[in-house]
């Protein structure tokens, strides 16, 4: 039996870049934490650390490796908080190293050692704090990262031109300049790459600012009172007026409203709120006034169960972004490692001077860029994870992005996913009684009957009162018995209950009157709205569709019909749909779109199971994806999310891995100077976080 792991959840400031959430996640990692994840974007790092760890003492790790954890109490004055933020470095930085290489191009001025000197330490000095810190504090904990590539590149560079500086080498050994521009250079990278990261977890930001602060409590005595949304608990009557956002989820109690909801169900069209209906706190009231009965407040809501879905979603590692983390890990002694040898070589077989064999290996270091290894999965998930949420698609992992790609078959249950579970008379025979008369009976039948079947008729069909003083019992899982004053016995339900004549054809239910046939009635389900467009997807990129359903062969065969199913199975128990599951996930990916109780192991089989938001609890926790608003259409979307996410990954990957391939080579070769080499590094990273944003507005559809 595996030992209990305590979940651990904070906050930690001072990750400027990826190589950061790095190296605080390879120090959880050494330290023997599981389920380690580190969030740039949102600065959130969590952990499970195992029976009897000093969680404290993790956490004090966290802040030696230059970082700070956010604890309770008073937070860090504002000096503190000024040397925390990199754009005060970037400023003083820039100031220096602008007016460094000013003085050196200045015709005529020619710059003096000691001028360069004394402009260049400065920037040295700030990079050493900023950058030498966390670089000497992961290598304490057996970590290389990013920030011990600048701090060994800045620092030769600074340390060999002081050297000639002392020894009055000439300008051949002044390389003040290039330990300058590279500490600013990546501060710019660092400062433009922390706010393009944020920039994809948009999504998570704007759903949470949905939830509005303030809302109108009303009082017993009729007035209302402004309070935080924070202090609303169940039971409380809010006001909410028109152009406001309702405050918590709850139920309408007066009033009539339009509410735009397409924040969480993707439907763009404003639906309609009646007195007992729900409504979902953060939606929009866009007509009307209504006054809302609270029922779920905090982390309870609907909002609050999506925004957290999501975050838990993005910080999941995906098979990729593992391979490329462990490659990353490699990468800085390897570089280190590389970059020393050609020094060596260059040297003592080549007959390279030192200077110019010294500038390239600097070069070579500073060029080299794990960090855009470590965010080209990041930022591709969660701007997909964000778009999807915006459109009303929930995902629960990661990982989940990547079963999309392969999705090679997609079956379907039938009742309530592809259907809405409204039913409707599509036929029905009369031959004993005139029409009138015989939808008149069977609606006084069905009135006494609480079944789903009952429900629908009753909706369509009503009573006259001509069969008012029957006397009616309802037989469990058979049909109704009426009884009149003359003797006579009306039965309605299956064929076996009312006796109903074998004529080859099934219906849903059957009429007799004293066991004589008086006629029958056929239901069809209403199918939901786009079921044939998502068919048509589908089809179009072929992918497999099955139907496979509990219920009648006939029924089943024209729904597949109608919406353009190219397989059905019908007359399917719960364990008959999971042998046909296990068959085909045997081989290949399968997604399974069911809804009911009895869908939820076939969910959990599935390569991806899809929900949709008003399904069975247990369908939703079991399933990887849940589509808000019940909205079949939603899939196509879905599918081509995640298939353009796992692309932009793959373009991600290709391109950081290519760029390295590429520049270090070149860099050796003396075409890349180290101050070219540090602003390249940093484009890198951008651009692979601009090709991650595309996904946020490109079409997919």
């Amino acid at each position: 039996m595996e030992p209990d792991l305590e979940k651990v959840q904070c906050e930690v400031k001072g990750m400027s870049c990826s190589s950061c959430a790095m190296t605080v996640s390879g120090y959880l990692e050494k330290k023997g934490m599981q389920d380690v994840v580190v969030s740039l974007a949102t600065g959130e790092v969590s952990f499970r650390a195992g029976e009897g760890t000093d969680v404290g003492s993790i956490l004090e790790g966290i802040d030696k490796l230059g970082y700070e954890v956010v604890r309770p109490g008073p937070g860090k004055g504002r000096l503190q908080t000024v040397l925390g933020d990199i754009r005060f470095w970037l400023a003083g930085c820039a100031l220096f190293t602008i007016a460094l290489l000013g003085s050196m191009w200045i015709p005529g001025f020619g710059s003096p050692p000691w001028l360069q000197c004394l402009l260049a330490t400065p920037v040295w000095l700030a990079g050493i704090w900023h950058f030498g810190r966390s670089a000497l504090a992961a290598l304490r904990q057996g970590i290389a990262n990013m920030d011990v590539l600048i701090t060994t590149g800045s620092t030769a560079a600074y340390g060999y031109s002081l050297y000639g500086l002392l020894k009055g080498l000439g300008p051949d050994y002044l390389f003040f300049d290039t330990a300058a521009a590279i500490i600013t250079i990546v501060l710019l990278g660092n400062l433009l790459e922390q706010g393009a990261v944020r920039q994809t977890a948009a999504a998570i930001t704007e759903l949470a600012g949905m939830q509005p602060a303030r809302a109108r409590r009303v009082l017993t005595s009729g007035r209302t009172e402004e309070v935080d949304s924070r202090d609303l608990v169940p039971g409380d009557l809010v006001l909410a007026r028109e152009g406001e956002r309702i405050p918590a989820d709850g139920k309408v109690e007066s009033g009539n409203a339009i509410l735009d909801e397409s924040m969480i169900t993707g439907e763009s069209i404003p639906v309609g709120r009646a007195p007992g209906e729900m409504v979902i706190g953060g939606t929009l009231l866009s007509q009307g006034n209504i006054r809302v009965r609270i029922t779920a407040t905090g982390a309870a809501t609907v909002l609050s169960g999506i925004v957290r879905m999501v975050r838990e979603a993005q910080q999941q590692h995906t098979p990729l972004q593992r391979l490329a983390d462990r490659i990353s890990g490699i990468f800085v002694p390897g570089v280190l490692l590389a970059a020393a040898l050609f020094l060596a070589i260059s040297t003592g077989i080549f007959h390279l001077s030192f200077s110019t064999a010294l500038l390239r290996s600097i070069a070579m270091v500073v060029i080299a860029c794990p960090c855009a290894m470590g965010i080209a999965t990041p930022a591709a998930v969660m701007t997909g994870l964000g778009r999807a949420a915006r459109n009303g698609i929930l995902i629960r992992g990661a990982d989940t992005l990547e079963g999309f790609g392969k999705i090679g078959t997609v079956i379907f249950d039938k009742t309530g996913t592809l259907t809405t579970g409204r039913l409707r008379i599509r036929a029905f025979s009369c031959t004993l009684l005139p029409e009138q008369q015989f939808q008149s009976l069977v609606a006084t039948l069905e009135e006494h009957s609480s079944h789903p079947i009952a429900k629908s008729i009753t909706r369509q069909w009503t009573p006259d009162g001509a069969f008012n003083n029957l006397s009616i019992t309802e037989v469990r899982g058979s049909g109704i018995r009426g009884t009149g004053p003359e003797g006579k016995e009306y039965l309605l339900g299956s064929a076996s209950f009312a006796s109903a004549p074998d004529e080859g054809t099934e219906h849903d239910l059957y009429l007799s009157v004293n066991g004589a046939p008086a006629g029958w009635i056929d239901l069809v389900d209403e199918m939901r709205p786009g079921v044939t467009e998502t068919m048509a997807y589908l089809s179009k990129n072929r992918i497999r569709t099955i139907l496979v359903s509990g219920d009648r062969k006939d029924k089943c065969e024209r729904l597949a019909l109608d919406a353009g199913i190219g397989e059905v199975f019908s007359r399917q128990s719960p364990g008959d749909k999971m042998n046909i599951l296990k068959k085909l996930v045997a081989s290949g990916s399968v997604a399974m779109v069911g809804d009911g109780i009895n869908d939820a192991p076939a969910l959990t089989l599935a390569t991806v199971g899809i929900s949709l938001s008003d399904a069975s609890a247990v369908a939703r926790q079991t399933a990887s994806v849940v589509l808000m608003d019940n909205q079949v259409s939603l899939l196509p979307l879905t599918l081509e999310i995640g298939k353009k996410t796992v692309a932009t990954i793959r373009q991600n990957l290709f391109w950081a891995f290519i760029y390295n391939l590429l520049a270090i080579p070149l860099a050796a070769a003396g075409f890349l100077h180290p101050m070219i080499g540090a602003a390249a590094m940093g484009l890198s990273d951008l651009f692979l976080v601009g090709n991650s944003l595309r996904l946020r507005y490109r079409k997919l559809l």
